[in-house]
């Protein structure tokens, strides 16, 4: 077999290039989306590109691909784009239920940019419907001192097989009909941390874990589901279980 040549080597170059400006598009749009909802940065503010893509993973990316990423809808010339802040809100729910919900079919239309994608098991109703929740908790205001509390108990992989753990046990609550009283040590044996709205699911009874509540109109449901949603910054998720915490105050007080 004969060696590639100078041009098929250059081209595989320029694929690989063309793919990593891409993805590296994508994920700091998102990020810089995300840091703008939660206040970390405004529109107009200059984006610290370098510390974004290292946080993102991007640690030693060729030169040549910075002038090709860095415009897009939440980035031109370097700069946070102005941009309607419904539309971030709505766009950063998108984005979030799209990675948890890996596992989950599409029906026969796929929506668009401008809609949820449209999952089985009644899944794309549900979402539409959770939407008014979540854009309800993301405009709740917070101490920006409160999250500073907030300890940092798992390292990175153990915050990973947490959200794999969660996100698999709330999901089958209404995908595979778990009902009320079922074990389900299975998501639960290995862990050695629960946030409080994935504990109100359940109950552990002798060793033992079992469902306790597999009402998906529940608050309770609802607000868990949103608990396994993954952010790009831990502090963010952290800021993120607080607003949740703190709209749901008058709620449970009226009780």
């Amino acid at each position: 077999m004969e060696a590639p040549t100078t041009e098929q080597e250059y081209t595989e170059k320029d694929v690989t290039i063309a793919f990593l400006s891409i993805h590296a598009n994508v994920l700091i749009n998102s990020y810089i989306n995300e840091n703008v909802i939660f206040g970390r940065i405004k529109p107009h503010d200059e984006v610290p590109v370098n510390e974004y893509l290292e946080k993102l993973g991007f640690c030693n990316l060729d030169s040549i691909l910075y002038d090709l990423f860095l415009n897009g809808d939440n980035i031109q010339d370097g700069y946070v784009t102005e941009r309607d802040f419904n539309r971030r809100c709505f766009e950063l729910f998108r984005i979030k239920t799209e990675s948890l919900f890996t596992e989950i079919p599409f029906d026969n239309s796929y929506g668009d940019w401008d809609d949820i994608y449209h999952y089985k098991y009644g899944w794309y109703e549900y979402l539409k419907n959770l939407y008014t929740l979540f854009d309800e908790i993301i405009k709740t205001e917070v101490s920006p001192d409160l999250f500073t509390a907030v300890p940092d108990i798992l390292d990175n992989e153990e915050i990973r097989n947490y959200y794999l753990a969660v996100s698999k046990f709330v999901l089958a609550i209404k995908t595979k009909g778990l009902r009320q009283g079922r074990r389900i040590d299975r998501y639960f044996k290995k862990m050695n941390f629960v946030s409080p709205f994935i504990q109100r699911l359940i109950k552990k009874h002798k060793g033992r874990f079992y469902l306790r509540n597999s009402d998906t109109n529940s608050l309770d449901y609802k607000l868990a589901l949103l608990s396994c949603l993954r952010f790009y910054n831990e502090d963010n998720a952290k800021l993120f279980e607080l607003k949740m915490l703190r709209w749901e105050e008058p709620r449970y007080k009226a009780q």
